[in-house]
């Protein structure tokens, strides 16, 4: 019985060693109905291999005068020198139900800022009735330091 050698081209996930990228700041715009604009911000470090990132954050929404306490979340995508695609999970009753999909681009020569939108699945499923859509906005990724 002959065994099959693994392929040269598969990386044990055990193996990976994620490599800082530098210090970021993300913000996620979120036009609230019912107290009207928020913005969710979290710095954090980047961590990456090749074109995969990963992140774990604290996220604090404000609105106004009024702030939430850091929400713990974790960012896992892609990210390339044109774009950047990524899901953001919050821990946390109201957003743990479904991911912020993110997808952006370089607004910048030197990728250090990323624009795009992002979308997550219906969050209040027992009050909508679940034919909604769920929601959309506009978040922004900045390198602040490596």
């Amino acid at each position: 019985m002959h065994i099959i050698d693994t392929p040269t081209f598969i990386v044990d996930l055990n193996d990976l060693q994620l490599e800082p990228m530098g210090s970021w700041e993300l913000n996620v715009f979120y036009d609230n109905p019912d107290i009207g604009p928020m913005v969710g911000k979290a710095i954090f470090t980047m961590m990456g291999f090749q074109e995969s990132i990963s992140a774990s954050l604290d996220l604090t929404w404000t609105q106004e005068t009024l702030s939430s306490s850091a929400l713990p979340a974790d960012l896992d995508g892609q990210l390339t020198n044109n774009s950047v695609q990524f899901q953001l999970h919050i821990d946390d009753v109201e957003w743990q139900l479904a991911p912020f999909v993110c997808h952006g681009r370089s607004v910048t020569n030197n990728s250090s800022r990323y624009e795009g939108k992002w979308q997550v699945a219906c969050i209040s499923p027992e009050t909508c009735g679940g034919d909604c859509t769920g929601t959309e906005g506009e978040f922004s990724l900045t390198k602040i330091s490596n």
